[in-house]
């Protein structure tokens, strides 16, 4: 994308978290005397923006500033006022006192039903995630300290199979924990391709050792015990 939304957005009424652009960006430069740079203008610049069908929430017009979020850029609605037009709310009227790349930002969360959470849910769910993952690979670990600490066990096929099931679902939350919501903003489409692929990767696996594991349990039970009543 050429104007990414790089983390959150510093949105008035919103956290913007759940925003995308819902129109085309309009672009406009203006060069007077090697000057191509101009800001708080007396007059704003209007800009009159069609809405892509179906983003009519929480209208925001924006303007890009490429020396947010460390350099890489991102939206920002200093600066720009908006007006809904009476006779289309599909049309968003932007006024600015600048002049730079415009668009209006829309809210995709208000469409969906249930979608708003209050700070305090999105805080309380962050923690019972991070408890519940904790707790989740303080298990694999014992479970994989169990199976290879007695020679008994160690020896059989199926504790094989289970140990790298285990290894696979604690990569995968290890993954989680690390790389989730915590990729700088300057490597936010890298960071989230490379955290994505890794969890999707190591989820696989985990299948893929389930799989092998049931066909395992298939061959020792259901073909051993057809034999022995045959």
């Amino acid at each position: 994308s050429l104007f990414p939304i790089a983390g959150e957005l510093d949105l008035p009424n919103e956290d913007g978290i759940m925003s995308q652009v819902g129109s085309p960006v309009v672009a406009a430069t203006v060069s007077m005397g090697g000057q191509t740079e101009f800001s708080n203008l007396t007059d704003p610049v209007i800009v009159v923006l069609r809405l892509n069908p179906g983003n009519i929430t929480r209208r925001t017009c924006v303007s890009y500033d490429f020396n947010l979020a460390d350099g890489t850029g991102n939206w920002t609605s200093e600066g720009c006022s908006t007006t809904v037009s009476e006779d289309d709310p599909n049309i968003v009227i932007c006024s600015c006192n600048h002049l730079t790349n415009f668009a209006c930002l829309v809210d995709i969360c208000a469409r969906t039903e249930g979608c708003e959470l209050s700070s305090i849910a999105l805080t309380v769910l962050e923690v019972l995630s991070f408890i519940g993952v904790t707790l989740s690979a303080v298990g694999l670990v014992l479970t994989v300290a169990t199976l290879l600490g007695f020679k008994k066990l160690r020896e059989r096929d199926a504790t094989k199979f289970h140990v790298q099931l285990c290894i696979a679902i604690f990569c995968m939350l290890l993954v989680f924990v690390i790389g989730i919501d915590r990729v700088p903003p300057k490597y936010l489409y890298g960071g989230c391709v490379a955290v994505s692929s890794l969890i999707h990767y190591f989820t696989l696996v985990a299948v893929m050792w389930m799989g092998a594991e049931a066909l395992l349990m298939f061959q020792k039970l259901v073909i051993v015990f057809t034999q022995i009543t045959t």
